[in-house]
C-alpha cells in the first residue's frame, strides 16, 4: 500500500512540474522578470567580449568619462535593437556596467564600494525600465559616489560625466546569400543568442528564441560584431554557422552554404 501510495505521488508531482514548464518566449521573460535576467544577460555579455564605446581612456587629462558609452541601441544591436528593445537595453547597462567595473577597478577604486555603487545604478536602472531618462538620473547619483570614493583613494583615475556618441557606428550593412540558391535565411547576434541559451532555451527555435530575423537576398541589414545565422532550403536542410560582421567586405554580402 505505501509503495503503491508513493508511486501516486511520484506521478502527481511529475505531472505538476511538466504543466509548469516555462513556455515563455525569451523576450516575454525578460519583461517578467527584468532584474533576474539582467542576471544572466551581464553574465553573457561579461563571457563574450570586453566592453565596447567606453570612451575616455586613463590618460585623459579630464578624467574617465562615466556616460562615454553610446547610449544607443543600434549600437550595439544594429537592426536588432527595436526588436528585442528592453533585451537591447540590458545588454547596454551590462556593457556599460562591466566597463566601469574593469576601468575604474583598476584606476585605484576600492573593490567593495565600487562594487556597490555599481550595484546601486543598475538597481535604479533596471526598476525604471533602463530608459534614457534612468539613465542621466543614475550618472548623476554614480558620479557623486564616484567622486567621493576618489577623494578618500589618493593617486585614482579621476572621473566626469560628458557623454554623447563620440564613436561612430560600427554597425555595417549586409544581405545573405544563400548557395545552393532558394534557402531562407534568418540572422541574431550572438549575445541575444547567447541569452536565449542562458535561459535554458533552444536558442536555434527562431520561435522561443524570438530574436531571429529573416533577412532576403534583396533586403539587407544593419548588422555588428559576432552573428549567428540559420539557412532553410526547400529539400529541408538546415544549416547554421557564425560570421563576424566586421569581417564581411565589399559589397557586404555573407555567403551562407548548405552543408549536407
Amino acid at each position: 500500500m505505501r509503495h503503491w501510495l508513493a508511486a501516486l505521488l511520484v506521478t502527481v508531482a511529475t505531472s505538476v512540474a511538466a504543466q509548469s514548464v516555462d513556455n515563455r518566449l525569451s523576450s516575454e521573460r525578460i519583461a517578467a522578470d527584468p532584474a533576474g535576467q539582467y542576471l544572466l544577460v551581464k553574465k553573457v555579455v561579461g563571457a563574450l567580449a570586453p566592453p565596447v564605446g567606453t570612451a575616455a581612456p586613463r590618460s585623459d587629462p579630464e578624467g574617465y568619462d562615466v556616460a562615454g558609452l553610446c547610449w544607443d541601441g543600434g549600437h550595439v544591436l544594429g537592426d536588432w535593437a527595436k526588436r528585442a528593445e528592453l533585451p537591447s537595453r540590458l545588454v547596454m547597462l551590462a556593457l556599460e556596467t562591466t566597463g566601469w567595473s574593469r576601468t575604474l577597478g583598476r584606476g585605484g577604486y576600492p573593490e567593495k564600494p565600487l562594487a556597490e555603487a555599481i550595484g546601486r545604478y543598475e538597481a535604479a536602472m533596471i526598476a525604471a525600465g533602463a530608459t534614457d531618462v534612468a539613465r542621466e538620473r543614475g550618472l548623476d547619483a554614480f558620479l557623486a559616489e564616484l567622486v567621493v570614493l576618489h577623494r578618500a583613494s589618493p593617486g585614482s583615475l579621476g572621473v566626469r560625466k560628458a557623454g554623447g556618441c563620440a564613436n561612430a557606428s560600427q554597425s555595417v550593412q549586409i544581405r545573405g546569400k544563400t548557395v545552393p540558391e532558394g534557402g531562407r535565411a534568418r540572422f541574431i547576434p550572438k549575445v541575444l543568442y547567447e541569452v536565449c541559451r542562458a535561459q535554458g532555451l533552444d536558442a536555434n527555435d527562431i520561435t522561443r528564441c524570438d530574436y531571429w530575423m529573416e533577412s532576403p537576398d534583396a533586403e539587407p541589414r544593419f548588422f555588428i560584431g559576432e552573428i549567428v545565422w540559420q539557412a532553410r532550403w526547400p529539400d529541408g536542410i538546415t544549416t547554421t554557422g557564425e560570421f563576424d560582421a566586421g569581417s564581411v567586405g565589399k559589397p557586404g554580402v555573407v555567403t551562407l552554404r548548405q552543408k549536407r
